[in-house]
């Protein structure tokens, strides 16, 4: 599937949600934990102020999956931190984000390893 029909279905189905699309700023395996990315991503926490945030498992099968949940989460904890800078530069706010994993693919870890969700979303 080509990046230019992902990113069709991505903007209709955040449409279909009511959503706001935002268009990503790398691209797929090139997602690293690095402090260039981490200010992007605490900008969009920032700009955004969701109340809930879904992002991928601690531990994956693929490491740009797990660099993405290193980035979400650390963004997500420094949202109100007025001394940590995102870019471009957002506001912060002080209030609770509840933060989500999704399951591994498959439902198993990178050893194989059964995962056994806590909680579903239907």
């Amino acid at each position: 599937m080509s990046s230019r029909i992902r990113l069709t279905e991505a903007k209709c189905a955040a449409r279909v949600l009511g959503a706001q699309f935002h268009p990503p700023f790398c691209n797929d395996l090139e997602i690293l934990y690095e402090l260039p990315l981490l200010r992007r991503v605490a900008a969009v926490i920032r700009e955004i102020r969701p109340n809930i945030i879904l992002t991928h498992p601690p531990v994956d099968y693929m490491e740009d999956h797990t660099n993405t949940c290193r980035l979400v989460v650390t963004a997500a904890f420094a949202h109100a931190m007025p001394n940590f800078r995102s870019v471009p530069s957002r506001a912060t706010a002080d209030y609770d984000i509840a933060l989500y994993h999704c399951v591994p693919h498959t439902l198993l870890d990178p050893l194989r390893r059964p995962v056994e969700p806590e909680r579903f979303v239907n």
